[in-house]
């Protein structure tokens, strides 16, 4: 049946689309839902391809057939509506797509639609969770490839003036004259196709215009939400409505039934769009304008049944998809058992997922089981993180090995681990600072951090003070402490002082030792007082024997036998020397105990001379 469509009006990037139509390869056109993007793609292969060949596979399987037929076609169009549903598919990667439309592919274009809220919704899960950047940049590493391969255009949600007046020269259709009079406060484009009509329609459903109906639209557009992109089964939503439905309303009279709520929830609004799309005998989908609205609302969770009623269907591709939705809204549990059905099923991302999601479930012999079958398969993120888990277990040789190799592949994360573990573990700064140098190409501050430490340690202090403010102004903790360390050793005692102080107020324990420390040095007992006891209570050991040097100096005070100022502070160095021999650095104790010796400390020059730590 053909459909009466409104009349093209010109968009501004359509010269540009053309532009990009004849240079080949992939062409994806970005917007908001209702923003024209469909038509504004269809108007550019009436102009540039018309006389081409079309496909449009229904998933990535089909597209894999597509690319082992391209050599009987001589000139190809292949339609992806809705790109978000193919790039969710851990099958297509930056190969398949050298397959369709690589350098050596003339003739074939690959013209793609993505809504805008569907690119944030992946950058949002790119930077999920606490784990490091590192650790999401080798998981979106798929993905990441294809956007950048892609030429994207980006379509405005609401015509520009030059836009605005060519639609003037279509009043005589009746939609355009009333989308441009309208003051909803949509754009034309979202007029046209009812969007906000239908926003309105859904919400007077659920205030009891038709609760079933509203119900059936929310069951599907949470399992939007919810990572599902499959179309959506009708036995899928009847499992799914009553949940929306006050239990009150449940069982009353009139209510309608789920047949009709299906109805309601199809009726084209205006005759343009409903709130649910019939896409195949039995299947449907929810209005993109819905699920944008959703998501960018967000005033409720998605269900717990909607979860586990997506994740029950048992399709392991739908729930690698359905795990990632998890994760980004830090449904651990969900996300696991997403990840492991994927995994059993070959995925080795979702091996490597498997793994990271049950470590922070504490299942850590399961974790450990998924990543070794991801890094067997090769997979260079899994090899990284199971070596870093076998290393922290006690199986250092076993852990080094492969994140030794998935460095060696590449993977940053695991250069920064391994040299982290070289230097703090082993104490082996000739073999970690090259793997520190390696991932310092990744901004990781816990790594700038290391290596400036190692810098510091080895007297190169210009290098390791830039490493340090490097990692500050990514926020990280460590490294204010470890630059006020280096300003210490320096005497530059403000500059020490404020590192200290803003390090300590942000909860790092060896920064509230040595600040208290630093204060007692000045002469300030009180503020000295509060941090070392605080340092102490978290059981730092510095704190702790800083503490009791105060004290004691305290109670000599009151018996009137308290050293001057100068043997006062020699106490304290001295106490300095004493806290790092116990840390097994010797070198370091011999520096402060003379330091206490030339301000008049006797114990200091005692344990100086003695015959275990004298020359």
């Amino acid at each position: 049946m053909a459909v009466d469509l409104p009349p093209y009006i010109p968009r501004d990037v359509d010269a540009q689309i053309d532009a990009a139509v004849g240079i080949g390869g992939l062409v994806l056109i970005e917007g908001a839902s209702a923003s024209g993007k469909t038509r504004t793609a269809f108007a550019a292969l009436q102009r540039s391809c018309a006389e081409w060949f079309m496909s449009n596979p229904r998933d990535v399987a089909e597209l894999r057939e597509v690319a082992g037929e391209l050599a009987q076609v001589p000139q190809l169009v292949i339609w992806l509506d809705d790109f978000e549903f193919y790039l969710a598919s851990p099958t297509f990667d930056e190969h398949l797509l050298a397959e369709l439309c690589g350098p050596e592919r003339e003739g074939v274009v690959l013209l793609a639609t993505m809504r805008s809220e569907e690119r944030r919704f992946l950058e949002r899960s790119m930077t999920a969770g606490d784990q490091s950047q590192l650790v999401t940049e080798n998981r979106f590493r798929r993905v990441r490839k294809i956007l950048e391969i892609a030429n994207i255009i980006r379509l405005p949600a609401r015509l520009s003036a030059d836009e605005t007046r060519q639609a003037g020269e279509w009043r005589w259709d009746e939609r355009i004259a009333d989308a441009l009079d309208q003051s909803t406060g949509g754009g034309l484009t979202e007029y046209i196709c009812a969007a906000p009509a239908a926003l309105q329609r859904w919400q007077s459903g659920s205030d009891g215009e038709d609760p079933v109906g509203a119900a059936i639209v929310s069951a599907a557009v949470d399992c939007r939400r919810a990572g599902y992109r499959n179309s959506l089964a009708r036995d899928l939503l009847e499992a799914l409505y009553l949940d929306y439905i006050d239990p009150r309303l449940r069982h009353r009279r009139g209510l309608s039934s789920f047949n009709e709520g299906l109805e309601w929830a199809m009726y084209p609004v205006r005759g343009a769009s409903s709130c649910l799309e019939p896409v195949g005998e039995g299947l449907y989908r929810p209005f993109d304008y819905l699920t944008d609205y959703a998501q960018r609302a967000a005033a409720t969770s998605v269900p717990e049944l909607v979860w586990t009623t997506l994740l029950d269907l048992g399709d392991p591709e739908a729930s690698y998809s359905v795990a990632g939705a998890a994760y980004e809204q830090d449904m651990t549990q969900h996300a696991y058992q997403g990840y492991r059905l994927a995994a059993e099923a070959g995925n080795v991302d979702a091996m490597f997922m498997a793994g990271t999601g049950a470590l922070d479930l504490g299942l850590v012999d399961q974790g450990i089981d998924w990543l070794r079958a991801g890094a067997e398969q090769g997979y260079w993120p899994a090899m990284g993180t199971l070596g870093t888990q076998l290393y922290m277990a006690g199986h250092p040789e076993e852990g080094k090995q492969w994140m030794r190799r998935s460095a060696e592949a590449g993977d940053l994360l695991a250069a920064g681990a391994l040299g982290i573990g070289l230097y703090r573990i082993e104490r082996r700064p000739d073999l970690a600072e090259p793997w520190l140098r390696m991932a310092i190409k990744a901004r990781e501050p816990a790594v700038m951090s290391t290596l400036a430490d190692l810098l510091r340690g080895s007297g190169r202090a210009a290098e390791a003070e830039a490493q340090y403010k490097r990692a500050i102004r990514l926020g990280h903790v460590p490294a204010m402490y470890g630059l006020g360390s280096l300003h210490f050793q320096a005497e530059r005692w403000a500059d020490a002082w404020s590192l200290w102080e803003q390090a300590a107020e942000l909860g790092h324990v060896p920064a509230m030792g040595w600040l208290g420390t630093l204060l007692l040095l000045r002469g300030d007992e009180p503020d000295a007082e509060r941090w070392l006891r605080a340092a102490a209570d978290a059981d730092d050991d510095l704190g702790a024997a800083m503490l009791r040097t105060l004290l004691v100096g305290r109670r000599k005070a009151n018996r009137g036998t308290r050293p001057p100022g100068l043997e006062g502070a020699a106490a304290v160095l001295a106490t300095i020397g004493d806290v790092l021999k116990d840390r097994g650095d010797l070198e370091g104790a011999r520096g402060w105990w003379s330091a206490a010796e030339a301000r008049g400390s006797k114990a200091a020059a005692r344990r100086l001379r003695s015959d275990e730590f004298g020359s």
